[in-house]
């Protein structure tokens, strides 16, 4: 993998975008990405280091309910990917339950057809 795509870069720019949207507003509590997985033990491996400093911020990251979406779950195969990452387990407490994780995936295979 090229160092540009590598895990760390991307979970990097994910966190930037996250970052910068609570600078401007707020974001809900909970949230569903592909790679979830990824982003949350990098949280919880750098919170509070100088690679994650402490700030009102990033103390929201480690609140944040994390989940990877239906579409992606599958081809998971981490411990946690089984269990507390999918985003019916009950942890959630039903918060995914109404939501239709794999919209961005619907819309992207919907704009391919162009």
């Amino acid at each position: 993998i090229s160092p540009l795509f590598s895990s760390t870069t991307i979970v990097r720019r994910v966190l930037h975008h996250i970052l910068t949207i609570l600078r401007f507003g707020q974001l809900p509590n909970a949230m569903c990405y592909d790679c979830a997985c990824t982003l949350k033990l990098f949280i919880n491996r750098h919170f509070g280091s100088n690679e994650l400093k402490s700030t009102d911020s990033t103390q929201f990251l480690t609140s944040l309910a994390m989940a990877i979406d239906r579409f992606h779950v599958k081809n998971h195969k981490r411990p946690m990917c089984k269990t507390v990452m999918r985003p019916d387990h009950p942890c959630h407490n039903d918060i995914y339950a109404s939501i239709n994780t794999q919209v961005a995936e619907q819309g992207f295979s919907y704009l391919s057809k162009f």
